[in-house]
């Protein structure tokens, strides 16, 4: 049974709507976060290239140019990407922001293998990407607004 804010047991779920029913079937790690160094998601990147069929292979070269200014990366469950392998998004932090997305795909066993998100880490997940959401620009009355009182300034 899932609880309230996604908990089920110690592992951070996704929120789902229509329980585990996914377009795409049924998958029970979709909304699993899983928290990666930089160094096991190279290892992991590597891994893929050299895997037949994998498609996914990650973003080594913007792995290796951000090297000195990233942070954790966050890991999700996106699909099935075959029998064995997932298709997964890594959301990495660089400099204290959100940097990029994009994906990866790793065998099962691996995914398992990589520790799951805790509750600190996962408020501060969200706050790094609730804080680069872009805003909504004005209402075009709001703008007229705006620019009046900034011109009596």
């Amino acid at each position: 049974m899932d609880l309230l804010f996604g908990w089920r047991g110690r592992v951070r779920r996704w929120p789902r709507i229509d329980g585990r029913r996914l377009p795409w079937g049924e998958l029970d790690d979709v909304g699993d976060i899983k928290v990666i160094s930089t160094e096991v998601l190279k290892g992991l990147m590597e891994k893929a290239a050299r895997t037949p069929g994998v498609s996914a292979t990650g973003r080594p070269e913007w792995l290796e140019e951000h090297r000195d200014a990233l942070g954790d990366h966050y890991v999700v469950v996106f699909g099935p990407d075959s029998h064995d392998f997932y298709r997964c998004i890594v959301f990495s932090v660089l400099e204290d922001r959100p940097a990029g997305a994009y994906t990866l795909d790793m065998s099962r066993a691996d995914f398992h293998a990589l520790p799951d998100i805790s509750p600190a880490e996962l408020v501060e997940f969200a706050h790094r990407h609730l804080s680069a959401v872009p805003m909504v620009p004005l209402d075009p009355s709001q703008e007229q607004s705006w620019q009046r009182v900034s011109d009596e300034r």
